[in-house]
């Protein structure tokens, strides 16, 4: 042990004789551990840590194949078709992203939103805090409108349930 300190206090009286490669070396390794530390949360985010839904092995993701595009998303026709002929998944499920901008309540502010199936949320065995989850029933044509939001977003927005929004040039009251 008492090599250890020996050794330890000879390192530090060279490094102080050499401010300039101290400085060098004590970068280098703080851009090494900041590096790596940056790398492993991208990695335990994305690759390690399991996604936050039910049964997450059993999920999966399917696309339609276009000669310029081979990742396009169905039509909803060709949805519909499988989803009635379905005999192999539990559950099939359209999602597609929506960007919304919320006005009546402030600036307006770009939100991120997604369209998805009656069945969607209840697949990824989400629960509601307060309200209802969406049905099967909010898929059929003249069915009311009816919006799903995070309790971020009901937290930091303090939004009442029915707001106006605008997508392209199309007013929808979200109720």
């Amino acid at each position: 042990m008492q090599d250890f300190w020996r050794d330890f206090l000879f390192a530090v009286r060279r490094l102080a004789k050499r401010p300039g490669l101290t400085t060098v070396a004590l970068v280098t390794l703080a851009l090494g551990i900041g590096a790596n530390a940056a790398i492993f949360s991208v990695v335990n985010g994305v690759l390690l840590r399991p996604l936050p839904f039910r049964d997450p092995e059993r999920l999966v993701w399917a696309w339609a194949k276009v000669s310029d595009n081979p990742t396009a998303p169905f039509s909803i026709p060709d949805y519909l078709d499988y989803r009635d002929r379905n005999h192999t998944f539990e559950d099939l499920v359209a999602v597609s992203r929506w960007p919304v901008i919320l006005t009546g309540h402030g600036d307006p502010e770009r939100l991120r939103g997604v369209k998805l199936t009656g069945s969607g949320l209840s697949a990824l065995g989400a629960q509601t805090v307060i309200g209802r989850i969406l049905r099967p029933e909010d898929d059929q044509t003249g069915a009311a409108r009816v919006q799903v939001r995070s309790i971020a977003d009901h937290r930091r927005r303090r939004i009442p349930a029915t707001m106006s929004c605008r997508r392209n040039r199309e007013v929808c009251d979200q109720q």
